[in-house]
């Protein structure tokens, strides 16, 4: 191994949050989606505050890029610039289950999005969505809650996208498309081990995949300034 980063937990233990591998190997988007929802988790429970700590250092996020201050070169910031239509998709209108069309246009779903697919109510009658594709920091100076995202996007005309929009995204972006995209969504509540969790959908494109995941909605969870999420004009 190159390298490690550690952090001491609340409960004082050392734990390794980062391994630097020999060979510098492409991650795939499987695991870039298994990390971001463990990532969630993490922060979300004890030590997330620590965690936080460590990952800004490994990252290399000065207070400046933390409190939304520092323009990054070439690119407009805030929401004049950031709430311009994405793209527009169709939702709905199909009787075929939602996972065989994922499967069969070769969208990997993890174990956490086909638990959510599973309880997922698709409406019979198809509407179209116009979505707009931006960062945290284009609505907070401070990373905040899906919760407080989407009380913001809403003063600026935005909103909430059905429970459905995930998925149907996913089918419609073609292969080269990269990135982490979280939709904000009212959460899809899905029973695992008896227990009842909502879920967020995200969608991840990387090295020619799309993968349709989802992380646990835990009360105490936060979106960074630079995740992108998506929501409807």
């Amino acid at each position: 191994m190159k390298g490690q980063m550690v952090f001491v937990g609340d409960d004082g233990k050392t734990q390794v949050i980062c391994r630097t591998a020999e060979v510098d190997q492409p991650v795939t988007a499987k695991e870039m989606a298994d990390a971001l929802s463990a990532l969630m988790q993490k922060l979300a429970g004890p030590g997330g505050r620590d965690c936080l700590v460590a990952l800004k250092e490994l990252l290399g996020i000065t207070p400046q890029q933390e409190s939304g201050q520092m323009e990054l070169a070439g690119e407009e910031t805030g929401v004049e610039e950031g709430d311009k239509i994405w793209c527009e998709i169709n939702v709905g209108g199909t009787e075929t289950p939602v996972r065989s069309l994922l499967e069969e246009r070769g969208v990997e779903i993890t174990a956490g999005a086909g638990a959510a697919l599973s309880v997922l109510k698709i409406p019979l009658k198809p509407s179209s969505l116009q979505l707009v594709r931006m960062k945290v920091r284009d609505l907070s100076s401070g990373s905040r809650s899906p919760r407080q995202i989407l009380a913001a996007a809403k003063q600026k005309g935005l909103g909430e996208c059905p429970p459905e929009t995930a998925p149907f995204l996913a089918l419609a972006l073609d292969p080269p498309f990269s990135g982490a995209l979280w939709v904000l969504s009212k959460p899809v509540v899905s029973t695992e081990d008896g227990v009842e969790t909502p879920r967020l959908f995200l969608v991840v494109g990387r090295d020619g995949k799309v993968v349709l995941s989802s992380a646990p909605l835990l009360s105490e969870a936060v979106l960074p300034l630079e995740a992108e999420i998506v929501v409807v004009k």
